[in-house]
């Protein structure tokens, strides 16, 4: 009978044998973090992770408070994402992407290889799958196979079921579905050398903000910054990021900001306006950073705007950052 506490031996014993396959090859698995959040979902992932810890001696595993998006679930390395409890088939998947054993997990042709490595900016996709769902499985594996050959590539694998309202809010209508940077989308069982073509091939002006993220989190935002240098496009995503609810991703956006002024301030220019318009709608803090960016931008003609800011009724910080944003663009233009 097939009952729970059966279904937890089954589970405890192929984690136990991949452990011990891994030891035998003499490699070190990935990290596991558990991503709790304050779901009640949570506990499904938790029961899973306990049989994981205990089954697998000396895997680097730990439990990590997060509330984001990404919470409840569980993180393997830092590519690859479980929102749905690994079970079955899964299983297999998420032990493979544990080993980091891409040897486990479908082969990749040379032309998906050579397009992974020719992506110009993180790649964000989203796994819609569903419990029973007779081709998700083999999406799943193909998707983790090419997490686990580029640094660019990031793969949230969702249960729908169990996360119903994310895929209410991504309009899935059928499993499995593919979303890359919430834009393009892909339902069925899809090869992939199309969906490694198409994120090789994305339009700068069709990344999103969880794209721009991917630089931020790679620690790469002077290659953003070259990035929009190259192709000539002032990415709008990046404006938003500028105005990020997030510290850390304003600050981000900020170094990138600085190093596209300085390499093409005609482009950075450009972000004057629309960053004037994010400062009258931003809340708290955020405005002293947009002023910031808005004085990288060179922008002569907003010196007034930014006076009246700087002497007018506003926070002692925002009055500063104005005052800092006008010192910027007068050093810009040489006094």
């Amino acid at each position: 009978m097939d009952t729970p506490q059966n279904q937890d031996a089954e589970t405890g014993s192929r984690i136990a044998a991949a452990a011990v396959q891994q030891a035998g090859k003499g490699r070190t698995a990935l990290q596991c973090a558990f991503l709790t959040g304050n779901d009640p979902r949570a506990l499904e992932f938790q029961e899973f992770f306990d049989l994981l810890v205990s089954g697998w001696p000396g895997l680097d595993a730990r439990k990590e408070p997060e509330d984001g998006p990404t919470a409840p679930g569980l993180r393997v390395g830092e590519a690859v994402v479980f929102q749905a409890v690994p079970r079955g088939q899964s299983l297999d998947i998420f032990l493979a992407a544990l080993a980091g054993d891409t040897g486990a997990l479908p082969a990749l042709s040379r032309e998906t290889l050579d397009a992974l490595a020719a992506l110009p900016a993180p790649a964000p996709f989203t796994l819609y799958t569903a419990p029973g769902c007779p081709h998700c499985p083999a999406m799943a594996a193909r998707c983790v196979a090419m997490a686990l050959q580029s640094p660019l590539v990031r793969l949230t694998v969702v249960d729908g079921a169990l996360f119903p309202e994310k895929a209410a809010r991504d309009g899935i209508k059928a499993a499995p579905t593919l979303l890359l940077d919430g834009g393009f989308r892909w339902t069925g069982q899809t090869p992939a050398e199309e969906i490694a073509a198409v994120a090789a091939k994305r339009d700068p002006r069709l990344l999103g903000l969880e794209s721009l993220m991917g630089f931020l989190d790679n620690g790469r935002a002077p290659s953003l910054a070259e990035m929009m240098v190259g192709t000539g496009v002032l990415i709008p995503a990046f404006l938003d990021l500028l105005a990020h609810p997030l510290f850390s991703a304003r600050l981000g956006a900020l170094v990138a900001m600085e190093y596209l002024a300085e390499a093409a301030p005609e482009l950075a220019a450009q972000a004057a306006g629309p960053l004037w318009e994010k400062f009258l709608a931003a809340e708290g803090g955020i405005g002293g950073d947009i002023l910031l960016a808005l004085g990288e931008t060179g922008r002569a003609d907003f010196l007034p705007r930014l006076g009246e800011v700087a002497e007018g009724g506003y926070p002692e910080d925002i009055r500063e950052a104005a005052r800092d944003a006008m010192e910027k663009i007068r050093e810009k233009a040489g006094g």
